[in-house]
């Protein structure tokens, strides 16, 4: 892969080093998109600190910010669409945004195929070299939704989501799991995130054999923690930490709906790693949970430092 300080990008870096030294604008890698490289992501937590877009102050916020790609060399479902959420809420701040764009052409192609690659605010996008890869593959354009667009094209994700798993030529049950899944994301993110961005995403991971799906979530929202502890019933988890309250969500079926339905992506989850052999990860505030992956079946997670928002990813092998 290109060197990240030659060509365009490095370019730019010197064009901007007088910015970026007063803190008039900020550099983000996103190696920290994805879930997978949790001091990446803490590190993009951080500077999310320093813009203001987390809800909280900025002591200085920049006036720039710039979204390099260049250093990614493959990217998940809940990253792509922790990336549409991020530049949705940049432009939101009246921040100027700059993309360096991905040095890997799956990531290029998977951005456009997605939809993030056009905004309804301008933003400067910087080419790097590309470099032929075959890693991953958008099933579908991604479902952008929330703010000020309601519901969006969410419809027409679900119906594309269907019609690709099909020509896949999956088992029914595993499809039938899949769309479920994707159902119960949006919804979930459109009753607990009210108004804030969200975007679920689906790829086919191809360096996998056999191939895998994935499906992938973010929002804005205020997290499952801090949604949840607003309940009465719930008060008893106040002492905990993000990463406590969120196991016990995803692990034990805990919902903060106030008529005590809920916790249907739970049960999806454990049906997805006992019948399919998948993977769930959720990232909620500072807290990171992963089920499945592990041969005691047990969960395992990560305690944050910061944590904006939600993030899910959910992945299936591909068996027919």
């Amino acid at each position: 892969m290109p060197s990240p300080e030659l060509g365009a990008v490095g370019r730019l870096r010197h064009l901007l080093r007088r910015e970026l030294q007063q803190g008039l604008a900020a550099w983000a890698k996103l190696t920290g998109l994805t879930l997978d490289r949790p001091d990446d992501h803490s590190a993009l937590q951080r500077l999310l600190l320093q813009t203001g877009i987390e809800g909280l102050p900025a002591v200085a916020p920049p006036g720039r910010v710039i979204l390099d790609w260049s250093e990614v060399d493959t990217m998940t479902a809940e990253g792509f669409a922790l990336y549409s959420v991020l530049v949705r809420r940049l432009l939101d701040a009246a921040l100027e945004v700059t993309v360096c764009g991905p040095a890997c052409s799956d990531l290029r192609t998977a951005l456009t195929d997605l939809g993030l690659c056009a905004w309804p605010r301008r933003i400067t996008w910087i080419e790097c070299d590309l470099v032929r890869a075959h890693r991953v593959r958008a099933l579908v354009p991604g479902a952008i939704f929330g703010g000020l667009l309601g519901r969006g094209n969410i419809v027409g994700f679900l119906d594309g989501l269907g019609q690709e798993l099909g020509h896949l030529g999956m088992r029914k049950e595993q499809a039938e799991v899949l769309e479920a899944v994707a159902v119960e994301l949006t919804q979930n993110s459109l009753a607990h995130a009210r108004g804030v961005w969200a975007t679920v995403v689906a790829l086919i991971e191809y360096r996998r054999r056999p191939p895998r799906i994935q499906i992938g979530l973010a929002d804005a929202g205020p997290g499952v923690p801090n949604h949840l502890l607003q309940q009465f019933e719930h008060q008893r988890l106040t002492p905990f930490t993000d990463f406590t309250v969120l196991e016990t969500v995803v692990t034990q079926a805990l919902t903060g709906r106030s008529d005590a339905r809920g916790g249907g992506f739970s049960r999806l989850a454990k049906r997805i790693v006992k019948d399919f052999g998948g993977v769930v990860l959720v990232r909620s505030g500072a807290g990171l949970v992963q089920i499945g992956g592990r041969i005691d079946g047990r969960p395992t997670g990560v305690r944050l430092g910061n944590g904006y928002g939600t993030q899910v990813r959910v992945t299936v092998p591909v068996t027919e």
